[in-house]
């Protein structure tokens, strides 16, 4: 610290050449203005959208019709896709859809497994008689959510430049919060009006402009071949992992990561309803 510069001037005072972090919406506009970041800040809406409807929309939904709160508390173990799709994410990377490439392939075969999901969840009406009916297709849009997740992430990264990827992490965090919202809150405002028939309908349409963007989003400029065989995809790459210090540890870690938190937040709704 030179003479005469206070302490906090010297705190404050960056790098040359740096700069400071935009917010997630300032983001959000800088990644627009690429068609790769964009279309990477936009998929993010669509991994937002089942988690939304699963973590709060589904919770509340049953405990307004009167499900008891111990049967709630069981309808939160439909999220463990989320927290375990490591174990199939290998496969993906094996296996090829036969159509749109690696990554573009899985996102449009999820996406369109989330809308027909969407649609099953309205058949169920109102006030569903077999409630076990909601809870397996919840666990249904978890698995394929998390699958999804699999592949817009892998796309994310294969897809960028070097010099893009802090406008378009800032641009995926906005878009995914806002499907939160709008799967979470907003549902939850719209079926007090108009049921949830209606908003389930609406929810599963959702993927369908989602599915037109995984069909027009740009191709990496560098393709990596796919793992040649289940051996190479799988089992390789799983003891190099083993291999590193305290391989096991992290691995505990990832399974459990957030998974309890999640399972808290998921009563949260159901616990301010009983609350009035």
């Amino acid at each position: 610290m030179t003479p005469g510069t206070s302490e906090r001037e010297t705190r404050s005072t960056q790098p040359p050449g740096r700069t400071a972090t935009p917010s997630a919406w300032r983001s959000l506009a800088l990644a627009m203005r690429s068609w790769r970041t964009a279309s990477v800040a936009l998929l993010s809406f669509s991994s937002g959208m089942p988690l939304g409807l699963v973590w709060y929309a589904i919770p509340d939904w049953m405990r307004s019709i009167g499900v008891d709160i111990r049967v709630v508390g069981l309808f939160t173990l439909a999220q463990a896709p989320w927290a375990f799709k490591v174990i199939w994410s290998p496969l993906m990377d094996r296996y090829v859809p036969p159509f749109w490439g690696r990554r573009r392939g899985w996102m449009a075969v999820t996406q369109i497994v989330l809308a027909v999901l969407g649609l099953l969840l309205a058949g169920v009406g109102h006030h569903p008689d077999a409630i076990w009916v909601v809870g397996a297709i919840a666990l249904a849009v978890a698995l394929a959510s998390a699958t999804q997740d699999i592949a817009i992430d892998a796309y994310a990264v294969v897809v960028r430049r070097p010099e893009e990827p802090g406008a378009a992490a800032g641009a995926r965090t906005a878009l995914y919060r806002a499907a939160l919202v709008v799967s979470g809150g907003a549902a939850i405002t719209l079926a007090g009006r108009f049921g949830w028939p209606v908003v389930n309908v609406i929810l599963g349409l959702l993927y369908l402009p989602m599915l037109l963007l995984s069909w027009k989003a740009p191709e990496p400029e560098v393709r990596i071949a796919a793992p040649r065989t289940l051996r190479d995809a799988v089992w390789h790459p799983f003891l190099g992992f083993l291999a590193r210090h305290r391989a096991l540890e992290i691995l505990a870690f990832v399974f459990l990561y957030k998974f309890a938190d999640q399972l808290t937040q998921a009563l949260t709704r159901p616990f301010l309803i009983d609350m009035g």
